[in-house]
């Protein structure tokens, strides 16, 4: 059976915790704390990252074409999407 990834593998798949924390900063919004390199080591020894990180993580994922651990799989943009009830030329 395969193992899911893990938040810990994804850290270091993306070139580690101050690469992460770089690439968080450059997409968070201008009023959010920043994150420090300290920050996503402690989540990688933890294997979890802070809700309010969890979209970001998952969009920089995506961009550099990881697969999602299922901690972030609800905050693929796909699944934030809410699907319209109309169909196409209804009003």
């Amino acid at each position: 059976m395969k193992r899911s990834l893990e938040i810990s593998t994804l850290i270091d798949e993306l070139d580690g915790g101050t690469a992460v924390a770089r690439a968080l900063n450059e997409i968070l919004p201008s009023d959010e704390r920043r994150v420090d390199r300290e920050a996503v080591y402690k989540w990688k020894e933890a294997n979890r990252a802070p809700y309010r990180i969890r979209p970001y993580l998952a969009q920089i994922a995506l961009d550099a074409g990881k697969q999602l651990p299922e901690q972030l799989r609800a905050f693929a943009p796909h699944s934030l999407a809410k699907p319209s009830r109309r169909k196409r030329g209804e009003q």
